[in-house]
């Protein structure tokens, strides 16, 4: 069979196009049992791929999440990176808590690999020109609202309680519930650093006896739930004030009743429609069988802000191409609304008080 030049040429480009997966890091902790952000924000990566590649992948490439397990250790970290990097990964969606960070922005300190964290708010990382981008806004944002909410409810006397095993975010949202408060001389009674293993029901009795106007909560809902538990059934309860790691790991089902009026920082859907978060709520309701937390609408974005930088970039960009390229991206709208990045890599995005009645989270 006689084959023109011309169809030869086409022939060779065809079959030297590239058809390989493309491979998405994803560094979690699924197996120490301190969380589930891991579990629920790799449900979200899937399903995000899983819409990419029914619709055709990124020039006829798949998407693949390489999903590896810190088990809560900072020291494995540095081992995922190296992995990670010789298969020629380009991007890292990770981690999930801001003390485990650090560990991994320096291990791939020098290397052309993104890091990309759905949920680590610290202002640690803030104006910082490295290889770590931030979805969700500095933690005292948070705080300052909280703060905010204090002044409205008229409250003068507070105890802040904090997971010091985390310190890195929550003394960020609690610098942002004292420069409020410092402002507006609201009295500080008590400021409790506590660790996992401390006993909760002495700390709660500690505050009892200081009856405070509110206390503010930085930790996890399970931990801040059992100290509101212990305190209620025993004496009136104050005001009640958390972060958005008690929210979202579900301060209102650890605490039961007690936690009725407690005030949350939240996310905001910009979108005057909200059909895509109400579609997208649906699908995850049905696949996974829970309601899912607004960490997950951010790791869904995530996976959608990284095709489209390939789509359009390609994956053969350097670090400071990739880059450029999302910092320069400023018409993405995601399911929650309009989302861009300063040139440091962080958010820029709009956050809410939620209010909860009846064991629900309502705009407040």
């Amino acid at each position: 069979m006689k084959i023109y030049p011309a169809v030869f040429l086409v022939l060779l480009l065809l079959s030297c196009h590239d058809r390989s997966d493309i491979e998405i890091g994803f560094v979690a902790d699924f197996s120490s049992g301190k969380t589930v952000l891991g579990q629920l924000c790799r449900n979200a990566a899937q399903l995000a791929i899983d819409d990419i590649n029914s619709s055709g992948g990124i020039n006829g490439r798949n998407i693949v999440l390489l999903t590896r397990d810190n088990r809560d250790v900072e020291s494995v970290q540095d081992e995922i990176v190296n992995e990670l990097d010789e298969r020629g990964v380009k991007y890292i969606i990770g981690p999930f808590l801001s003390r485990m960070a650090p560990s991994i922005i320096d291990a791939a300190s020098g290397r052309d690999l993104l890091i990309f964290s759905p949920v680590v708010s610290s202002d640690l990382f803030a104006g910082i020109d490295d290889n770590f981008f931030r979805i969700h806004p500095d933690a005292s944002i948070d705080g300052i609202h909280i703060g905010e909410a204090l002044v409205e409810r008229g409250d003068r006397s507070v105890v802040l309680i904090r997971d010091s095993s985390n310190d890195i975010y929550t003394d960020s949202f609690m610098k942002g519930v004292r420069e409020v408060m410092q402002a507006r001389g609201i009295e500080v009674l008590w400021d409790s650093a506590f660790l996992p293993d401390d006993d909760l029901k002495e700390i709660a009795s500690a505050v009892m006896d200081l009856k405070p106007d509110g206390i503010v909560f930085s930790a996890l809902g399970k931990d801040a739930g059992a100290i509101i538990q212990q305190y209620g059934k025993s004496a009136q309860l104050p005001h009640l004030y958390g972060d958005e790691w008690s929210r979202t790991t579900g301060v209102h089902l650890h605490a039961g009743k007690f936690s009725e009026n407690m005030i949350n920082p939240g996310i905001i859907n910009s979108h005057a429609d909200k059909t895509l978060e109400e579609e997208f709520k649906r699908r995850y309701e049905e696949t996974f069988l829970e309601e899912p937390v607004f960490f997950v609408y951010y790791t869904y974005e995530i996976l959608m802000i990284i095709a489209r930088t390939i789509e359009e970039i390609g994956t053969d960009a350097t670090l400071e191409e990739i880059k450029n390229y999302i910092i320069g991206m400023n018409d993405f709208d995601g399911i929650l609304g309009h989302l861009e990045f300063n040139a440091f890599g962080d958010a820029l995005r709009e956050k809410q008080l939620y209010i909860i009645h009846n064991q629900k989270y309502e705009p407040y």
